[in-house]
């Protein structure tokens, strides 16, 4: 009865996220599409925003890792068994298909690279210029 009524809510909000993959503190920044493979592993305080996809990638199946604090832009897909570092940031429509084994920077692009050292850590601490 309770995987009926998951898998309901699941197509109902297009929040397709398994049980016991994500740690706590996730955060589903916009209702929208999530997809997750159910061997992913997400680290704590994580952020999704909406079309983006954690999901297996080639031939043997392996999953994404994503460290603590991780923030996934909008539209981003993370592809196969890669590593994410903790509190990286990765950019809206990026397609991350290696590991990111820096801490706190930021990816972007198709395929994903290293676009800059500020990563999640640094978006609260505002200049005044």
């Amino acid at each position: 009865m309770f995987k009926l009524r998951l898998r309901l809510l699941q197509n109902k909000y297009s929040l397709h996220i398994p049980l016991n993959c994500c740690d706590e503190g996730l955060k589903i920044m916009h209702l929208g599409p999530i997809l997750m493979n159910g061997n992913v592993s997400v680290g704590k305080n994580c952020a999704m925003h909406i079309n983006t996809g954690l999901v297996a990638g080639g031939l043997n199946g392996d999953s994404p890792t994503l460290g603590d604090g991780v923030v996934v832009g909008i539209g981003a897909v993370v592809l196969g068994g890669v590593t994410i570092a903790s509190n990286v940031a990765i950019g809206a429509n990026a397609v991350v298909n290696k590991d990111v084994k820096e801490e706190n920077v930021a990816v972007a692009g198709v395929p994903a690279k290293v676009i800059s050292s500020n990563g999640r850590l640094l978006w609260n601490n505002k200049k005044d210029l």
